[in-house]
């Protein structure tokens, strides 16, 4: 007679158990996805890995050739710098400083008449078409866009012509196109910061809103399948959005970081009394060139396999059918071993 209680008890919390470790597996499983700051993986997951064949697609365009030539550019910067103040080595320094002067000239050949991109920008803006790039032709954009490509259109003139000066086919000046040069430099990657924020702003507020959404899908066990899966990409869309205006942001303060350093703008100078070093913009120079490479990188292939967090809300979204309707499978399979 005793067992009897004891074998009523024990079945009774048996089921009560069961459900406790389903429900508690569900809400893990329907957890809302965390939304980074900075949401690096989504962002690198539109691009194609690393390989020999990328990289050729990449410095097949301009911009990608110029921007690895860019980086040889200010990476022997830094080094002249590296092997001047750091660990003195005079014989790498002169190499290094030598390499750095030539790619400096030999950029400039790859630049030439590249104020017609910012002229086709401007008319796309007077025509309320979308810009290229991350940022889009929206109202509050009208004033920072087309004075940053007027900026820029007179910058790529000014290092056309200190180039030209160079090679001795006009003579303009050197010290007087780098003064322009600078100052319209400094005023397109300030231009270029205000957008970036605001860009910056908008997609934060678009991947909370689709965050929100996503969770209410995957915690409601009767959302249709295809409604989380749609959910999940435009997430997954809004993060790489995100991610490629926090690299636009971080190369405008790179890029203002080596304008004010030029003559014709001289900031460091006027307020700590001297420029900064090769070292700062060398390392500014190599940031901002590889922002430049992630955007010239080739897409990842169509067809490839989703990310893991994908994964896991798809399958914690994903149902079977029992005895009791629909359950998710992660609490169906909670259930049952249990």
């Amino acid at each position: 007679m005793s067992g009897e209680p004891a074998s009523c008890d024990t079945a009774t919390v048996a089921p009560a158990a069961a459900e406790t470790g389903s429900d508690v597996s569900s809400k893990e499983e329907h957890r809302s996805p965390a939304v980074h700051a900075v949401p690096v993986k989504d962002g690198l997951a539109t691009k194609a890995p690393i390989s020999l064949e990328a990289y050729v697609q990449t410095t097949s365009k301009l911009d990608g050739r110029d921007k690895v030539t860019k980086i040889m550019q200010y990476g022997a910067r830094f080094l002249s710098w590296y092997f001047t103040s750091v660990a003195p080595n005079k014989a790498l320094q002169e190499r290094a400083h030598l390499l750095y002067r030539t790619t400096q000239v030999s950029r400039k050949a790859f630049r030439m008449l590249k104020v017609a991109d910012e002229a086709v920008k401007i008319m796309a803006i007077a025509q309320n078409k979308q810009q290229r790039g991350t940022l889009k032709g929206k109202p509050e954009h009208c004033h920072g866009q087309p004075t940053r490509s007027a900026a820029m259109g007179l910058f790529w003139t000014m290092d056309n012509l200190h180039y030209l000066t160079t090679t001795k086919t006009v003579a303009y000046g050197h010290q007087r196109a780098l003064k322009v040069f600078s100052r319209c430099w400094t005023v397109a990657s300030l231009c270029m910061i205000v957008l970036s924020t605001q860009a910056l702003r908008e997609t934060g507020q678009r991947r909370s809103a689709l965050a929100e959404e996503l969770a209410r899908l995957t915690a409601d066990a009767q959302s249709p399948h295809t409604a989380v899966e749609k959910a999940a990409a435009d997430l997954r869309a809004a993060n790489a959005q995100h991610f490629k205006n926090c690299l636009a942001l971080l190369k405008a303060v790179m890029d203002l970081t080596c304008a004010v350093n030029i003559s014709g703008v001289d900031l460091p100078k006027k307020v700590f009394g001297k420029k900064l070093n090769d070292g700062v913009i060398g390392a500014s120079g190599i940031v901002s060139a590889l922002t430049v490479l992630y955007n010239c990188w080739p897409d990842q292939p169509k067809g490839a396999s989703l990310p893991q967090q994908q994964r896991q809300i798809t399958a914690a979204a994903t149902t079977t059918s029992t005895a009791n309707g629909s359950v998710p499978v992660a609490a169906a399979t909670a259930t049952t071993a249990t």
